[in-house]
C-alpha cells in the first residue's frame, strides 16, 4: 500500500502533552510519523501520496462514552419523533399523523415528550386524547429521559395491564386517584410490560435491528465520533455489531455495555448468562468489556436515590429520599463476579445516594478481592457528595458526564421541579472531580441527547450553559473546564477507561489513523462558538467514512 501523508494542516494530537504538528503519514490504516511536513515527506519517501490541507484543523475522531446506538437508530428509520420542547397538543398532533400512515400489527412507537409534560399527562383526560389520536392502534411514547412510558388504552390492553396489575422494584403504573383508573403513565420497571409486547411486534425481525445500527454508525460518523461505548448492550445488538465487524461493515471502535440485571425490559439473556458467551462476539473492532448497572431512575419522578429530601409533595410527602434497586450487599456480590469475568462496570448513578452505594460496593469488592487494573464508571454523577468526590478519586472511578443532561434546558427545569435549589445549583461537579484527579469522559446519552453532537456537550463543560441560545442561565459556573480538559474528555481521556487508548484516542506513531479534519480551531475560539464547529470529514483507520 501507498503512504499517504496529510500536510500543511493544524493538527492537534491531543496526546498526553498537548503536541501539535503540521503533518501525519499513515500507511495501511496506522500512523507512521508526526511532525512538520518535512519532517513527514522525508519519512514517508518520494512514492508517498501527498494531501495539502490547507491549514484545516486535524485532530483524533471523538469519542463517545454514553450512547444508545441502536435504539437511536431504530428512532430515526421507524419510529415517532419529536423534540422534548414540542407541546401536548404538537405531541398528539404527531401522534395522529403517524397513525393515519401505518399499517399492519406495528405500534406507534417513539419521543421523546418532555420531563415537564409528566403531571400533563398523568390524567384519565390526557389518556382520552391520545386514544383519539391514535385511532385504535397501539401507542407507547417515551420521556426525555426514556426511563418513562406514556401509552394509550390499546397498548394497556395489549400488555395486559390495569390498575390491578403487579410491577416489581420502583416502577409504577400511575393512576387516577378517583377512579383507580391505570392512565397511560408507566414509571421505570412497568415500562418492561409495554416494551416486551412493542419490541416483538415492530422489531422481531433481527435485520431491522441490524440496519439501525449500521444506520447509526454513519450518523455517528457524521458528527466526528470513531469510537463509542454503548451503554447497554443486548445479546442481540452485541451479535449484530459482531456480524457487522466480520463484513467489514463497522466504521468505530465499539465498546459493549452488557446488562448485569434486569430494571426494565431487556431481550435476551443477561447477568452470568450473557457474560458466558460473551467472548463469541469478540472482534476486531467490538469489546465486550462492561456490564451495566442502574442503581437508581431519574430526578424528575422521584427514583433518584438522593441523600437529601426532594422538593415535598402530595404523593411523596416532606422526606423522601427515593431508593436504590440493589441492596449494598446485592451490588458488592454482582460487581465481584462482573469481575471475575473481567468486567469493569458501568453504574447508571443520577443522584448522590446511589453514587454512594455504588463507592461503598467498589470500597468492599477492593478488599476482599484485592487490587484490579478494571475502571469502573459512574454513569451520569449527575449529583455527588463532595467526599465522595474524594473517594471517587481514591478508588479510580471515572465520571462517565453527558452535559445535556444538567445545563439549563427542559431535563434542568424538570429536576429543580423535583430537587431543591441547593442541590441543583451543585449539579456535574466537573471541576471538583478533575481537581480531585477523578478521570472524566464525555458521552451523549443519545438518543436521550436528540443527537450524538458532541462538540454541544464539549461548549457545555466550558461555559456551564445551554449552547442553542434557548435557555438563559448557567448552571455552577464556578464547575466549568477549560477547553484543553474538556477535548480530552472526548478523546483520549474517553479512550483510557474504555480501555481503547492503546489503539485510538490520540494522534500518535502506531495508533489507528482515525481522525476528523473541522472547520475551526476549538482551542482558539471563543467559549460559546464551540458548539458551531462543523466536521468536514471523518477517517476511521484511514479511511474516509464521512464527509459534508
Amino acid at each position: 500500500m501507498t503512504t499517504t501523508v496529510y500536510h500543511n494542516a493544524n493538527l492537534l494530537t491531543c496526546d498526553q502533552s498537548g503536541n501539535r504538528a503540521s503533518a501525519m503519514a499513515v500507511l495501511d490504516g496506522r500512523i507512521t510519523a508526526i511532525g512538520n511536513d518535512g519532517t513527514v515527506m522525508a519519512a514517508a519517501g518520494a512514492g508517498a501520496e501527498s494531501i495539502d490541507l490547507a491549514g484545516k484543523t486535524i485532530m483524533p475522531g471523538l469519542i463517545d462514552v454514553h450512547n444508545h446506538h441502536a435504539i437511536a437508530g431504530r428512532a430515526i428509520l421507524y419510529e415517532v419523533v419529536f423534540p422534548p420542547s414540542l407541546d401536548f397538543d404538537g405531541i398528539l398532533a404527531a401522534v395522529r399523523s403517524a397513525c393515519e400512515t401505518m399499517t399492519g400489527e406495528r405500534w406507534a412507537v417513539g419521543g421523546n415528550f418532555g420531563s415537564h409534560h409528566l403531571e400533563r399527562i398523568d390524567t384519565l383526560d390526557a389518556l382520552r386524547q391520545l386514544d383519539d389520536a391514535s385511532s385504535g392502534r397501539p401507542v407507547s411514547l417515551r420521556d426525555d429521559s426514556y426511563h418513562n412510558r406514556w401509552c394509550n388504552t390499546a397498548a394497556m390492553q395489549a400488555a395486559g395491564i390495569d390498575s390491578t396489575t403487579l410491577v416489581p422494584g420502583q416502577g409504577k403504573i400511575s393512576t387516577d386517584p378517583s377512579t383507580g383508573r391505570a392512565t397511560g403513565l408507566l414509571v421505570e420497571a412497568a415500562t418492561a410490560l409495554v416494551d416486551a409486547v412493542s419490541e416483538e411486534a415492530n422489531y422481531g425481525d433481527p435485520a431491522i435491528n441490524q440496519k439501525a445500527a449500521a444506520h447509526a454508525i454513519g450518523v455517528l460518523n457524521s458528527y466526528g465520533v470513531t469510537a463509542f461505548q454503548d451503554a447497554m448492550t443486548f445479546h442481540g445488538m452485541l451479535a449484530n455489531l459482531a456480524d457487522l465487524d466480520l463484513k467489514g461493515e463497522l466504521k468505530a471502535w465499539v465498546v459493549a455495555t452488557l446488562p448485569a440485571h434486569a430494571v426494565m425490559y431487556l431481550p435476551g439473556p443477561m447477568g452470568t448468562d450473557l457474560f458466558k458467551v460473551k467472548e463469541q462476539f469478540r472482534t476486531r473492532h467490538v469489546r465486550p468489556d462492561f456490564a451495566k448497572f442502574f442503581l437508581d431512575g431519574v430526578p424528575m419522578t422521584r427514583t433518584s436515590a438522593m441523600l437529601e429530601p426532594y422538593r415535598p409533595s402530595a404523593a411523596f410527602g416532606c422526606c423522601y429520599r427515593g431508593g436504590t434497586t440493589l441492596t449494598l450487599p446485592q451490588f458488592a456480590k454482582m460487581v465481584a463476579e462482573c469481575e471475575r469475568h473481567g468486567l469493569a462496570v458501568k453504574v447508571h448513578c443520577t443522584g448522590d445516594g446511589s453514587v454512594r452505594l455504588a463507592l461503598d460496593g467498589f470500597d468492599i469488592v477492593r478488599d476482599f478481592e484485592g487490587p484490579s487494573d478494571l475502571r469502573h464508571q459512574i454513569a451520569h454523577a449527575v449529583f455527588v457528595d463532595p467526599e465522595d468526590i474524594k473517594r471517587m478519586a481514591a478508588l479510580q472511578v471515572t465520571a462517565d458526564l453527558s452535559p445535556v443532561l444538567w445545563y439549563p434546558a427542559i431535563f434542568e427545569q424538570a429536576i429543580r421541579a423535583a430537587v431543591p435549589d441547593k442541590l441543583v445549583d451543585r449539579m456535574a461537579p466537573i471541576r471538583d472531580l478533575v481537581e480531585a484527579g477523578v478521570s472524566i469522559a464525555g458521552g451523549s446519552d443519545w438518543p436521550v441527547a436528540p443527537t450524538p453532537d458532541l462538540w454541544d456537550g464539549l461548549e457545555g463543560m466550558v461555559t456551564r450553559r445551554n449552547p442553542s441560545g434557548g435557555y438563559d442561565g448557567q448552571l455552577g459556573p464556578e464547575q466549568a473546564i477549560d477547553v484543553q480538559t474538556a477535548i480530552r474528555a472526548y478523546t483520549l481521556g474517553s479512550a483510557e477507561v474504555m480501555g481503547l487508548d492503546a489503539e485510538t484516542g490520540s494522534l500518535e506513531v502506531g495508533k489507528s489513523a482515525d481522525f476528523i479534519i473541522i472547520d475551526r480551531d476549538v482551542t482558539k475560539i471563543a467559549s460559546n462558538q464551540i458548539a458551531q464547529t462543523k466536521v468536514l470529514s471523518t477517517w476511521f483507520e484511514g479511511a474516509k467514512v464521512y464527509e459534508r
